[in-house]
């Protein structure tokens, strides 16, 4: 038959004030004694009871400290980036020195074809930039290779080096989208010799990747080339004539009649000659210079006009 709880605990407790008693048991003889006596029991009872009264199998192990829980690192909010803008041209790449004829090349002889001048039958013109109020209609820029400034009533672009092996033209456009169009320039050069050369671009794209590029050079010649974007497709060869001023300090004004597939190239209002090719029927229009032989050539451009045609 089980020992009831109480009756348990009370044997407990008498075993234990037993074996604190010394061999020969003396009682207590003074009053603090027997306090002292008492408390000691009242102590030991109220231990015992109280693991007797416990039904946690863990009463008896030794105290875990809490278990602290690292907390998960938070990584910090990322967002997806905005996409990488591709920077607006700064120049363009080498030309390829291998050309590629694309149409017929007129002769080469200074023969002048009959025309009516330029600005017969246009009237006013649709835009007028004489660079009075600065560059702000043009995307210009500087890096190593070129510098585009304002000037004093005029737009001024300096190439720094010069190369005859690897020429390349640097430009800038203005951001407009034109088709049919009377284009032309008022241009100076400044000390320059041979092919280092300036003029216009007409039809380009956006992103100045592709574009027609009409230009004269030091030594009395121009051109009509159209840039794919990595490379030089000769419209007109460089060709000699009367109508281009050669020289440092002589002021040529460029035009250009882009009509359909009809280019009608001008120097100093006099025609020079036709060419056809429909690559392009519209696009934007700018300006270029190109150092050939002269380091830190430098060009002057004092008026860009143009005409929209009907």
């Amino acid at each position: 038959m089980p020992i009831p709880l109480r009756r348990f605990v009370l044997t407990l407790i008498v075993l234990a004030l037993s074996a604190c008693q010394p061999t020969s048991p003396q009682p207590p003889t003074s009053t603090s004694e027997q306090d002292a006596y008492q408390a000691s029991v009242a102590t030991i009872a109220s231990q015992l009871t109280g693991i007797a009264g416990t039904s946690d199998p863990n009463a008896f192990a030794s105290p875990t400290p809490p278990f602290t829980e690292t907390p998960t690192e938070t990584l910090p909010n990322t967002s997806t980036p905005r996409p990488t803008e591709t920077p607006f041209p700064t120049e363009t790449p080498t030309p390829s020195p291998t050309l590629m004829l694309t149409a017929p090349t007129p002769t080469l002889a200074d023969t002048p074809l009959p025309g009516e001048h330029p600005l017969t039958g246009l009237g006013s013109p649709s835009f007028v930039d004489t660079f009075s109020e600065g560059a702000g209609n043009w995307s210009v820029y500087s890096d190593e290779h070129v510098t585009m400034l304002a000037g004093e009533d005029s737009l001024i672009m300096i190439a720094l080096e010069a190369s005859r092996k690897n020429p390349y033209d640097a430009w800038m456009i203005a951001p407009v989208d034109l088709g049919d169009l009377y284009l032309e320039v008022s241009a100076t050069p400044g000390d320059c010799a041979g092919l280092d050369r300036y003029g216009l671009l007409i039809r380009a794209a956006a992103d100045a990747s592709t574009a027609y590029v009409y230009g004269f050079s030091c030594d009395g010649k121009y051109s009509l080339r159209f840039w794919d974007g990595s490379k030089y497709y000769m419209l007109k060869e460089w060709t000699t004539s009367q109508y281009v001023q050669k020289g440092p300090e002589k002021t040529n004004r460029l035009g250009i009649r882009a009509e359909g597939n009809v280019f009608k190239l001008y120097a100093n209002d006099a025609l020079l000659t036709e060419i056809r090719d429909d690559r392009y029927l519209s696009g934007a229009v700018g300006l270029f210079v190109g150092a050939v032989q002269t380091d830190e050539f430098q060009v002057v451009f004092d008026r860009v006009s143009w005409w929209l045609l009907p």
